[in-house]
């Protein structure tokens, strides 16, 4: 079986290479993209990931934004979402995960495997995206 793919979506540069390092540590498959819309892109050429790791505060498109985007795309509407803030102390509705910045890499490994599922094409997400 094929490790599962993360896709992390940090704007920070040392914060995105540190997750994407301890995460493939890990045996994860990761991917990154430095804000939302930068990730839709990549939602829309790769297969669909097991987890969309998500910091709230980017540019372009911040995490709200792009969960709202998610969630809406029904192909998309099961994917696992953690999302990573500095602001808030607590979960954000539809998401299932949460951790608050500064984290500790033990609370980012026991979200991440929690919540991926086995990664996969998903027929049909290209058009669906492209609304």
């Amino acid at each position: 079986m094929s490790a599962s793919r993360v896709l992390v979506v940090e704007d920070d540069d040392d914060t995105r290479l540190l997750l994407r390092t301890i995460l493939e540590e890990e045996g994860f498959r990761v991917q990154t993209a430095e804000d939302g819309v930068r990730a839709l892109e990549i939602l829309k050429l790769q297969p669909c990931p097991a987890l969309l790791l998500l910091d709230l505060m980017l540019p372009r498109m911040d995490g709200w934004a792009l969960v709202e985007r998610v969630r809406g795309i029904p192909l998309l509407a099961g994917m696992p979402i953690v999302a990573m803030s500095a602001l808030r102390g607590r979960a954000i509705p539809r998401t299932e995960g949460f951790l608050k910045k500064p984290f500790s890499l033990g609370d980012v490994i026991e979200q991440v495997s929690r919540f991926a599922r086995p990664s996969g094409r998903v027929p049909g997400l290209s058009r669906a995206l492209e609304r």
